[in-house]
């Protein structure tokens, strides 16, 4: 495959501010160049062909330089056209193409007439002299994909305030509460006990315990002090919880395709052995990895990088030739970005981005199923 050539980059000052040419930039995952202002979520960096250029400006009969466009590369010796969707390596650096950017009013400040001939007919560091090469889909994917299980295969929280309610809803008539008063001491409850890291380490081994806990502490906030009912609310909503979880649309086939086209699987989940391993039996996903580890089984788990580096060991692969992909921005996406772990972030909601902080995942999806649509291998 032919490889063109990054000819320049270029910054922009401010909105409508001068373009400053660069010999070098860093590009940030899901932001773009780093410096470089007005970049959007979905237009974070622009590029422009060489070869387009002097062709639109010779036509308009004009020589203005190629800064003109106020994109922030330009390439030489490789198409853009028609690319939508297709990923494209620039240096050391992974862009996807969304699409066109439509030439504003600007371009016939350049030149009369040149927008109207425009109208006819994508974290590393970049430099010019860098190759440019479309991507293969077969080279797209890692050699090995490691996956978070609750909240990224299964449903695991979308139930959450639904069961609490209903459990609520008895322990309440029980004393003669109201229902929403318990609920709303619950969850504050529950908010303050699982923001301890050890508190949560603790608790997830023992998830019925920490269940009453919760409750027995929001009733305490309420003035009452019993350990009977907290055990009553605690395990009714335990027991709805485990009846609600499900499996997302896709999720297995996703994890299934991957498998099929060469990736060895891993699937690294914290809590108790013996409830993490009745899900994987439910469901059916043993059969799908080759390694599954389980911080109640082995004695340690997320974020602890004993844990990314046993599942490493058994696979066999180096951190640069694997992926990681789960909701939890600590879990997931920062503790393995330190060991070089390609990172994605399952943002099912889509509008947690306020929750990332410093947190800079190398992919957001909404779903599990969203990266085998993106990578469409026939």
């Amino acid at each position: 495959m032919a490889a063109g050539r990054l000819e320049a980059i270029w910054k922009k000052r401010a909105h409508r501010g001068p373009m400053d040419a660069q010999v070098k930039a860093s590009v940030i995952a899901g932001k773009g160049l780093e410096g470089n202002a007005d970049a959007s979520r979905t237009r974070q960096v622009t590029l422009i062909e060489r070869e387009v250029w002097e062709a639109l400006t010779a036509e308009a009969g004009t020589d203005a330089p190629a800064a003109r466009r106020r994109a922030n590369l330009m390439v030489s010796g490789i198409r853009l056209a028609d690319s939508r969707g297709r990923l494209l390596r620039v240096g050391a650096v992974v862009l996807r193409i969304a699409g066109e950017t439509k030439p504003c009013e600007r371009m016939d400040e350049v030149q009369p007439g040149l927008r109207g001939l425009m109208y006819r007919n994508w974290g590393g560091d970049i430099s010019v002299g860098d190759p440019v090469e479309w991507i293969n889909a077969e080279s797209r994917l890692p050699k090995a994909f490691f996956l978070d299980l609750d909240d990224t295969i299964l449903n695991d929280s979308g139930s959450v305030d639904a069961c609490w309610r209903e459990a609520c809803s008895i322990g309440a008539a029980e004393r003669g509460l109201a229902a929403d008063v318990l609920f709303d001491a619950v969850k504050a409850s529950g908010q303050w006990f699982w923001s301890d890291p050890e508190r949560h380490r603790v608790g997830r081994l023992d998830l019925r315990s920490a269940r009453t806990e919760v409750v027995r502490l929001a009733l305490k906030n309420l003035g009452l002090e019993c350990g009977e009912l907290a055990s009553i609310i605690g395990d009714s909503y335990h027991d709805r919880r485990e009846a609600s979880l499900e499996i997302f649309p896709d999720a297995l086939e996703t994890v299934e395709w991957f498998r099929a086209h060469g990736c060895r699987l891993a699937l690294l989940t914290n809590g108790n052995g013996r409830p993490q391993r009745r899900k994987i039996e439910k469901f059916g996903l043993g059969a799908f990895f080759d390694s599954i580890l389980i911080e109640g089984e082995v004695g340690f788990g997320k974020p602890d990088r004993r844990i990314y580096e046993m599942a490493l060991e058994r696979l066999a692969v180096r951190p640069a030739d694997v992926w990681m992909a789960g909701d939890n921005l600590e879990w997931d996406v920062a503790q393995p970005q330190k060991l070089g772990i390609f990172s994605i972030w399952i943002n099912a909601s889509g509008n947690g981005e306020t929750k990332l902080g410093g947190v800079r995942p190398d992919r957001i999806v909404r779903s599990l199923s969203e990266l085998k649509t993106e990578c469409p291998i026939k």
